[in-house]
């Protein structure tokens, strides 16, 4: 996740430069991290975060919510809303999406598994 989130957060986009890194060489932070780190702030103008703190914004927010209409009977009518997710969540799902791993049997997609995906957004 951390990986795939790169873009939300505070780390280096630039992952042409993990090519040639060198353990005993002190490590150089792009321009555009630079950038990033200076301003705080994401291209589309929302503020940018650690790991922890984007798990804590995105977790809670996207619910599914069953309302029950009044009255004690079993077949008193119902229905479900589920939240619709914010700008942020949605970047957030599509790079998780993105995510696929490495196995000895060969590479899994994971985004084509989340199936409660096209809900959410």
């Amino acid at each position: 996740m951390c990986q795939a989130w790169r873009e939300l957060m505070f780390a280096d986009p630039d992952q042409a430069a993990k090519a040639d890194w060198n353990p005993v060489v002190p490590a150089k932070r792009s321009q555009a991290t630079l950038e990033k780190l200076k301003s705080r702030m994401l291209n589309d103008g929302t503020l940018m975060q650690s790991f922890p703190t984007q798990m804590a914004e995105l977790a809670p927010t996207i619910v599914r919510n069953t309302f029950r209409t009044p009255g004690n009977e079993p077949d008193r009518p119902s229905f479900e809303i589920v939240t619709t997710a914010n700008t942020k969540q949605r970047r957030a799902l599509e790079l998780i999406a993105q995510v696929r791993v490495q196995t000895e049997t060969g590479t899994k997609n994971y985004g084509k598994s989340l199936s409660y995906k096209k809900n959410l957004l």
